[in-house]
């Protein structure tokens, strides 16, 4: 497993460009970086694997830069061409996960329509993915009150996304989110109606607020471990159990992080909380 930071996540990155980003991760021991394609066209590829080289930090995933299913047409196939250089931009680089969310409901399609359209949206992505040998990884969004905001329900946990996935194309699976999959089903049995971490290319660490998990709003979260209401032992075990080794972020949009000076301390802060819970039985992942 791959520790990685999205200084995005934090905010923004540190003044002076990537490689002030790179610098940072590998000052405070993170494996991966996440960068968006444009970052990395800007600087060009040989630039970019020359920092990855130099400060052993690697771009293991990234986000896909536009939402397919919220595009109109011809929106949708101009990202569609320029996500052809991004992919293969991404590729040289030695990324090998792009992830993206899938909303819980829909104003405009009810579940089988909205279904088909997902299908329809995301395949022709899934295809120029696989050609650059990036795996595609999906988010559920777990929240039942992010749901209850649209007219039609959709998908909302890992059970249902995965079919979606696998109908889209083989190198689609799922972004395993902590907070999402408390939010949404909070069920313990899980990794075995996914197969393992056979589908699980991507992985968001963080905790849930106290509360009922059903009135709980998307954000805020917690620190990974920090509140102890999401059985992290129970999510860290699993993925240890079923030998997942991708990236893991911290996605925890905690309130701690706001009030802290710098982009620094708060890199500090979420490593120190990942290692806290992956770490805690020295077996140095």
């Amino acid at each position: 497993m791959v520790k990685t930071i999205d200084f995005l996540l934090l905010g923004g990155g540190p003044e002076g460009g990537l490689e002030e980003s790179f610098k940072m991760a590998k000052k405070h021991g993170y494996g991966g970086l996440e960068v968006m394609p444009a970052d990395v066209l800007a600087e060009g590829a040989e630039r970019v694997r020359a920092m990855i080289e130099k400060y052993q930090v690697g771009i293991p995933s990234f986000g896909l830069p536009f939402k397919p299913t919220e595009l109109p047409w011809e929106q949708y196939q101009e990202k569609l061409k320029e996500l052809e250089a991004e992919a293969k931009a991404m590729e040289e680089v030695g990324s090998r996960v792009c992830f993206a969310f899938v909303r819980s409901g829909s104003n405009e399609y009810k579940y089988e329509e909205n279904y088909r359209f997902h299908v329809q949206r995301w395949k022709p992505v899934a295809e120029i993915l696989d050609k650059c040998h990036i795996k595609l990884a999906l988010e559920f969004m777990g929240p039942k009150t992010s749901m209850e905001k649209k007219k039609y329900p959709f998908i909302r946990t890992a059970e249902e996304l995965l079919p979606l996935c696998r109908e889209i194309g083989d190198n689609c699976g799922l972004l395993f989110d902590f907070w999402h999959w408390y939010s949404g089903s909070n069920d313990r049995d899980v990794f075995e109606h996914i197969e393992g971490v056979k589908y699980i290319y991507h992985v968001h660490l963080n905790d849930a607020m106290e509360g009922d998990p059903e009135k709980l709003q998307d954000k805020p979260r917690r620190l990974v471990g920090k509140s102890g209401v999401i059985d992290t032992k129970f999510l860290v075990n699993s993925l240890k159990k079923y030998g997942y080794q991708g990236a893991l972020v911290s996605e925890s949009f905690d309130p701690v992080l706001s009030v802290m000076a710098s982009i620094d301390e708060k890199a500090a802060a979420v490593k120190a909380a990942m290692d806290r819970v992956f770490d805690e039985e020295g077996d140095g992942l």
